[in-house]
């Protein structure tokens, strides 16, 4: 669940990213700076990586749902409420020396990206995974003091970055307790063999 929600927020920034600068190779991916020995050795090198920084349970979720019937075409699936829960990842700018200035133009665009796209649900983007029915991006303020204490954890110097909180709903583990069809209505037609 929260790697294909990351793998494709990944991949809708990275096909933005091609388009606006008439780019051949993918410029955006999943990275763990943690592995990284100088945060930016490897094949992280002139790109923009996302990374997860934390988890949590969101105690207000955006979206609740309101009883535990999932209406599915004709069938009706019957379940847990969903696990809401936030998302921190860390976007950031991975370019040295005489193309820092395209950190900043990169990370620029993708706050440009995600202000006009904050949401993504079936309407505006039917090829969601199927494992969520809405994603939901925000902005997320990280104070100067607890930089250090972020990019320390992250196992990297500090790179010219945004931090987005991402809110989800994890469904049901169980995928459904039970499946009942569609609703039928009864029989109301008169037994003319048994005489009325």
């Amino acid at each position: 669940m929260i790697y294909s929600c990351l793998k494709y927020i990944a991949a809708r920034l990275n096909q933005n990213l091609k388009h606006s600068y008439q780019l051949t190779e993918d410029v955006v991916l999943l990275a763990d700076l943690n592995e990284q020995t100088d945060g930016v050795s490897g094949n992280t090198n002139n790109k923009i990586t996302i990374t997860l920084a934390n988890i949590e349970r969101d105690a207000t979720p955006f979206q609740r749902q309101a009883d535990p019937y999932i209406h599915s075409g004709q069938r009706a699936l019957t379940g847990s409420q969903p696990l809401y829960i936030n998302i921190s990842v860390v976007i950031a700018a991975h370019f040295t020396g005489t193309n820092y200035p395209e950190a900043l133009k990169f990370i620029s665009h993708v706050m440009a990206f995600f202000h006009r796209n904050p949401l993504f649900d079936r309407q505006n983007s039917p090829d969601l995974p199927v494992e969520t029915d809405r994603i939901f991006l925000e902005i997320e303020n990280i104070q100067r003091h607890d930089l250090n204490s972020m990019w320390s954890m992250l196992g990297s110097r500090y790179l010219p970055s945004v931090a987005y909180r991402i809110r989800l709903a994890i469904p049901d583990s169980e995928a459904a307790v039970s499946v009942t069809s569609g609703i039928s209505t009864p029989d109301t037609r008169i037994d003319t063999e048994r005489g009325r």
